[in-house]
């Protein structure tokens, strides 16, 4: 049986189901392959195991307005390959990383942006001028202002932001906002309009990494949850990374 890989969008929720058949043992891997042709592992799809040669995949981040298509990468290295597809969704999503399913559509009516540099004037007795000491400019930081509807709304936006983890903005192609990793470091909310319905969130935040894989970026996370994802205090410890780790350079 020839293997098949299909992907088929969902525009309103801005997400990418993918489907194989006709695969081999396993462990396989998914990649989304963008247009310059280089593929990131979709979350959640590095050595899955195969049953009955099928797989079944959700992409929940999949950029929006922006030609992709799939491959399925088999361990002796086959490559299978989807059709092209489009995510045509019309409006920014924010969404969690550890949590299948969990966005919010959003209306970015504001976003100041900015890098902070990081030099270091030295003021030197007998010299006109200082002697800087530069490092590169920082990843990026700024602060989102966005409508809600309501207050079920505005709750839904603080609940994907509530443990900290850093959040995915997608916006359409060709939108004025810029798509990437943020880390909210504070949001606020007021009412200016309340008699037209509309509440202003404002989320600031920082330009990170994307976040990798880790059982513990889902929530809730409960000494039951604990006991279910590790079976004894080593793999706990194994799964988190080091400041070892860090320096060589291992993502967190």
């Amino acid at each position: 049986m020839t293997a098949e890989v299909t992907a088929t969008p969902d525009h309103a929720a801005g997400d990418v189901t993918v489907t194989g058949s006709g695969l081999g043992a396993g462990p396989v891997t998914v990649s989304r392959i963008g247009r310059d042709g280089r593929g990131v592992p979709v979350r959640g799809a590095v050595s899955l195991p195969i049953v009955g040669g099928a797989l079944t995949v959700l992409d929940y981040e999949c950029p929006l307005g922006v030609p992709v298509s799939y491959r399925v990468t088999e361990p002796d290295g086959t490559l299978t390959d989807s059709a092209p597809l489009t995510l045509a969704t019309a409006h920014p999503i924010l969404s969690h990383p550890g949590i299948v399913g969990a966005r919010v559509p959003l209306r970015i009516v504001r976003d100041d942006a900015g890098a902070d540099a990081r030099t270091v004037l030295f003021e030197v007795i007998g010299r006109a001028d200082p002697v800087p000491s530069a490092a590169p400019m920082g990843s990026g930081s700024g602060s989102l202002t966005v409508l809600v509807d309501s207050v079920p709304a505005a709750d839904a936006l603080a609940w994907i932001l509530a443990d900290g983890w850093p959040v995915l903005l997608r916006t359409p192609c060709g939108d004025l906002f810029r798509d990437g990793w943020l880390a909210v470091t504070r949001s606020g909310e007021s009412a200016p309009n309340p008699g037209r319905g509309s509440r202003t969130v404002t989320l600031d935040y920082r330009r990170v990494a994307r976040p990798a894989d880790a059982p513990y970026a889902t929530r809730p996370w409960r000494l039951a949850d604990v006991d279910d994802a590790f079976a004894t205090l080593a793999d706990v410890d194994g799964a988190y990374a080091t400041l070892a780790d860090v320096d060589r350079g291992m993502p967190v």
